[in-house]
């Protein structure tokens, strides 16, 4: 899996893509994840995404700019946007939710 860079972590995309790998790898993430402080269940979504040659900054701000749709939902614990080093236009959005 390639290392991926870290962008802003405080918005995301109004909508989630469909498709969610089974697992992370432990070179893209770190730490576990039990539950809430309330003791509910936590899950954590990755995405990968494949963004067009050249559209790289316009999908970035756009992500910035529509993503307090995800950050404000009640159930969302944070996320996370980031770019792979390795692969050109790859990024993986995070999100951990209760």
């Amino acid at each position: 899996m390639s290392t991926p860079q870290p962008a802003p972590p405080s918005e995301a995309p109004s909508t989630p893509p469909s498709e969610t790998p089974p697992e992370a790898s432990s070179e893209t993430l770190s730490g576990s994840l039990s539950g809430s402080s309330e003791g509910s269940p936590v899950f954590r979504v990755l995405l990968r995404m494949q963004i067009r040659s050249g559209m790289e900054r316009e999908f970035e701000r756009t992500w910035l700019q529509v993503g307090r749709a995800v950050t404000d939902h009640p159930a969302n614990l944070g996320q996370w946007l980031s770019r792979s080093q390795e692969e050109e236009g790859v990024y993986y959005i995070v999100s951990d939710w209760a």
